[in-house]
């Protein structure tokens, strides 16, 4: 089981490579791009660096 630490160490990995991928779709004009998500048969869209955000934060909470 990965350790609280590596978590955030993880986590702050991916928040340094999120900046880097928001700047590349920042250049793009797609800052506010979609991704489109069925589950149990229901489809959601959601703004894609949002999700990443939050899974990040999530991740370095730890549990």
């Amino acid at each position: 089981m990965v350790s609280v630490l590596e978590k955030r160490e993880k986590s702050i990995i991916a928040g340094h490579a999120l900046v880097k991928v928001e700047e590349i779709l920042k250049q793009c004009g797609l800052e506010n791009v979609l991704v489109n998500v069925e589950l149990n048969g229901d489809r959601k869209d959601y703004v894609v660096l949002d999700e990443l955000k939050d899974a990040i934060r999530l991740l370095h909470k730890g549990d």
